[in-house]
């Protein structure tokens, strides 16, 4: 069951049974764009590793991670393969290398 809030607002009626549809289906957790997911979330840990070496244990912890980041960004519309790979790619160096001092976010 989908609940009716998305940040803070009520989902449109319509908008609650499509992604009821997509999660019945299993669109979101299984396929963007044709391409399953676990092959998303392979290229993208791929490209990492040839960056930065990773052990077993934290490479399933980040494996964890990297497949919930790119779920949400699906849910919120994202199809882009190629888009979620980059952000994908953005959000590990993110969280193993920290922020760019050179951004302060304001």
């Amino acid at each position: 069951m989908v609940k009716g809030l998305r940040g803070g607002r009520r989902l449109s009626a319509r908008a609650r049974k499509r992604a009821e549809d997509m999660l019945e289906r299993g669109d979101i957790a299984l396929r963007l764009l044709g391409m399953p997911m676990n092959d998303l979330v392979d290229r993208i840990l791929t490209a990492y590793q040839s960056v930065r070496a990773q052990d077993g244990e934290l490479l399933a912890d980040s494996r964890q991670k990297i497949t919930g980041y790119i779920e949400s960004l699906a849910s919120g519309g994202q199809r882009d393969a190629k888009q979620l790979t980059m952000y994908g790619l953005a959000y590990l160096k993110e969280l193993h290398e920290g922020r760019d001092p050179r951004f302060t976010g304001c």
